[in-house]
């Protein structure tokens, strides 16, 4: 439950209008370098877990058989990035707060 309390206070925000990761002390250059390193971190993550991507034609592999669920789509991949991103910037001391108009 403590977990799935910030995810929704972010899509709530994301929702509400742009927001954007902000850290006491912080400079937009930090910011930009820590986001571009958490999700070079999460596509090796994802990568590392479920192979690389598949296209979605071959994911679904032999009608007879049915559809391969165990593999991610990209829809589900680009998820699992978006997690680990907010996971690692969190870790990092980041917080999304709304752009002011």
């Amino acid at each position: 439950m403590k977990t799935l309390i910030p995810i929704l206070a972010a899509l709530l925000l994301a929702g509400c209008g742009d927001v954007r990761w902000t850290k006491p002390g912080g400079d937009s250059s930090n910011v930009a370098q820590d986001e571009s390193s958490c999700a070079a971190l999460a596509r090796d993550q994802v990568q590392r877990q479920y192979g690389p991507p598949v296209p979605s034609s071959s994911r679904y592999g032999d009608p007879k058989y049915g559809a391969d669920n165990s593999i991610p789509g990209s829809a589900d991949r680009a998820v699992l990035e978006s997690q680990s991103v907010d996971r690692c910037m969190r870790a990092k001391g980041y917080a999304l707060v709304p752009v002011g108009k």
